[in-house]
C-alpha cells in the first residue's frame, strides 16, 4: 500500500465516518453472520448533538496539536515538504540519529494507524564521497514487531546529498504508542 495524501485522507474519512445503528439493527446483522454472537447495548448513549460536538472538539484538538508539531520542528517540515500538508500534520517527529562509517541515518518522523507504520528516514554521506544517491535503498530494512517492511525513496536533495526514504511496515499487533526500532543490514545506492 502506497502512503500518500489520498490514501491517508481515505483512511481518516473511513475512520471518522459515522455509522449509526440501534441495538436491534446490530443484533439482526450479527444474527445473520454469526448466530451465537450478541452485542450488549451501550451503557451510555450520546445524543446526535453531543456526538457532533465531541467529534468537532476532537478534530480541532488534532489540528491544533498537528500544527504545533510542525511549528516546533520547522526543519522536519522543510525536509518532508514533498509529502504535503495533510500528511505532515499526522507525523510525529522523532529526530534520532545514528552514524556509521560516514553514513548518517536520521529517523525523521513516523506515524501509525494501528497495524501499519510509516517511518521516514534521511540518509546522508558525511564524508562527501557521494555514496548516497537518488536511488538509495535500505537492504533488508527491519522494524521491530513487524512481519513485512518495504522501503522507497521519496525525495533526494542534491545540494546536501540527502535521500529521504519511507519505510512501510505491517504488523500482526498494534504498533500505535509502542516504541519500535528501525534498522538495516546495509544500504544500496547506484546499482543498475
Amino acid at each position: 500500500m502506497k502512503i500518500c495524501d489520498e490514501t491517508v485522507r481515505a483512511a481518516v474519512d473511513s475512520g471518522l465516518s459515522s455509522v449509526r445503528m440501534d441495538a436491534a439493527q446490530k443484533q439482526a446483522i450479527l444474527a445473520q453472520c454469526r448466530p451465537t454472537v450478541a452485542v450488549a447495548p451501550p451503557a451510555r448513549r450520546l445524543g446526535p448533538m453531543r456526538r457532533a460536538l465531541a467529534l468537532a472538539a476532537a478534530f480541532a484538538l488534532v489540528l491544533c496539536l498537528g500544527g504545533g508539531v510542525l511549528a516546533a520542528a520547522p526543519e522536519l517540515q522543510q525536509k518532508l515538504a514533498v509529502l504535503g500538508e495533510e500528511t505532515l500534520q499526522m507525523l510525529q517527529p522523532i529526530n534520532q540519529v545514528s552514524e556509521d562509517e560516514g553514513i548518517r541515518m536520521e529517523v525523521l518522523a513516523a506515524m501509525s494507524d494501528g497495524q501499519v507504520a510509516a517511518v521516514y528516514i534521511g540518509l546522508q554521506d558525511t564524508t562527501g564521497q557521494g555514496r548516497i544517491g537518488p536511488d538509495a535503498d535500505l537492504y533488508t530494512p527491519q522494524v521491530t514487531s513487524t512481519m513485512f517492511t518495504s522501503g522507497e525513496t521519496v525525495d533526494y536533495d542534491e545540494t546536501t546529498g540527502t535521500a529521504i526514504l519511507r519505510l512501510t511496515a505491517n504488523a500482526s499487533q498494534q504498533l500505535a504508542g509502542k516504541k519500535i526500532t528501525v534498522g538495516a543490514t546495509s544500504i544500496t545506492s547506484g546499482l543498475s
